[in-house]
This record gives structure tokens, C-alpha cells and sequence, in this order.
């Protein structure tokens, strides 16, 4: 897997930690935390998913 992807993995886990910490102080809506967290991980979905189509296409192949 890509370094980048790895990464990227990495801060959507931090900040949803960063998220569930605010909501359990009180600090931020439930809702909006999971939203965020939601949103978080669907655009690490499609940065891997576009991620896997440039390596096909790098190699010749179609996505």
C-alpha cells in the first residue's frame, strides 16, 4: 500500500480520536463528530480507490 494512503490512514484515526475525546467532554455535538469522522473516512476510501486506478493505469491497465 501506498505511503501516502498509510498516512493519510493514520490522521483520519487521530482525528477521530481527537473527535470522541471533545464529544465525551462535552465539547462538540455527537452528531457533528460523527459526521466528521464519516466524512473522514470516505474520503480516505476514494483518495485509495483513485490511488489503485493511477497504479493500473501506470501499468498499463484499465481500472
Amino acid at each position: 500500500m501506498n505511503a501516502h494512503v498509510v498516512r493519510f490512514g493514520q490522521e483520519i484515526e487521530e482525528a477521530r480520536a481527537r473527535l470522541l475525546y471533545r464529544v465525551r467532554r462535552g465539547q462538540c455535538p455527537e452528531v457533528q463528530a460523527y459526521l466528521a469522522m464519516y466524512g473522514g473516512i470516505a474520503l480516505m476510501r476514494d483518495g485509495m480507490e483513485a490511488m489503485d486506478s493511477e497504479d493500473s493505469t501506470d501499468k498499463g491497465q484499465v481500472a
